[in-house]
């Protein structure tokens, strides 16, 4: 049986819709501008030839975002980085960048480990 998630089947959420957590209030919500392809940063999962890992890592994210709703708080601050008030939390080679006191929780940003967290942060507005 299929998750109801208020997404497309491309993983992606539907525009101002949120990721339902679980059958009560609990959800996350992924703005638009959270994907990895947006922004400069370039998609860096998989290439075609590697379809099932890409689906893989994007049903890990989406895995990842219901337990961040169900228990915020989890992942590290990175002061080095931002001084917003939000958490990181690993994903295979990616950060998953999220506000655990916001209702739904807000994930600002995916980001691939090598790239320029830093950067993407501030053109993403995860950053002062």
């Amino acid at each position: 049986m299929p998750r109801k998630t208020g997404c497309k089947p491309t993983g992606r959420p539907l525009p101002g819709r949120s990721l339902a957590a679980s059958s009560n209030s609990i959800g996350a919500k992924v703005y638009p501008a959270a994907w990895p392809e947006s922004g400069s940063e370039k998609r860096r999962l998989p290439g075609k030839h590697s379809v099932d890992a890409a689906n893989r890592v994007e049903s890990e994210w989406f895995e990842t975002f219901e337990a961040l709703a169900r228990t915020p708080g989890q992942g590290h601050k990175r002061t080095d980085l931002t001084a917003e008030a939000v958490l990181f939390f690993p994903v295979y080679s990616y950060l998953v960048v999220y506000r655990p006191e916001k209702r739904p929780l807000e994930v600002v940003a995916i980001i691939h480990g090598a790239g320029d967290v830093r950067r993407v942060l501030k053109e993403r507005g995860g950053s002062q």
